[in-house]
């Protein structure tokens, strides 16, 4: 073998090493931003649920106190219009698909009943319309419920919400 068919060969052969190199990097990098992705999502799912519990919180103490003295009524109503914000950007997540996995699957499940319980009761289904102060309040909201349409109805949305 002549040195031009060593050199070709050895070229091949580091080619050869580096293409294996390459596609492994590119491998491990995929699974690296997969695994990045699914635990932001678990991060953002803990948050989201950290801050509705304590959203939750606030408003049904807000009620109690409203029963005790009726003069909390401001309190209550701001109590509820950030649980609303809350729902409005947890529905901006999902309606982008910012999560995936099952942070995706259960934070959809948690908005499903939240809603069932938002519409279910009397006080903040009469509240809401008044939070309405423009066509794009609650847009997140609206949008998650059109991608809902499909399912079976679980709960009705009265229609004032939709007015403005």
């Amino acid at each position: 073998m002549q040195a031009a068919d060593w050199i070709a060969t050895w070229s091949f052969v580091v080619a050869a090493i580096s293409l294996i190199a390459a596609l492994v990097s590119i491998y491990i990098a995929v699974y690296a931003v997969s695994k990045s992705n699914k635990n932001s999502s678990v991060a953002t799912m803990v948050t989201l649920n950290e801050a509705f519990s304590e959203a939750w919180r606030r408003l049904i103490s807000s009620i109690k106190a409203v029963q005790c003295n009726p003069q909390c009524e401001d309190d209550r109503y701001m109590h509820l219009s950030e649980l609303m914000n809350l729902f409005e950007a947890a529905c901006g997540i999902q309606n982008e698909n910012s999560l995936s996995g099952v942070s995706k699957e259960l934070i959809d499940d948690y908005l499903d009943e939240t809603l069932n319980m938002i519409v279910g009761d009397e006080y903040i289904r009469s509240e809401i319309p008044k939070m309405l102060t423009a066509p794009t309040t609650f847009k997140h909201i609206k949008k998650y419920l059109k991608s809902k349409r499909n399912l079976p109805l679980r709960y009705i949305i009265p229609v004032e919400w939709y007015e403005l």
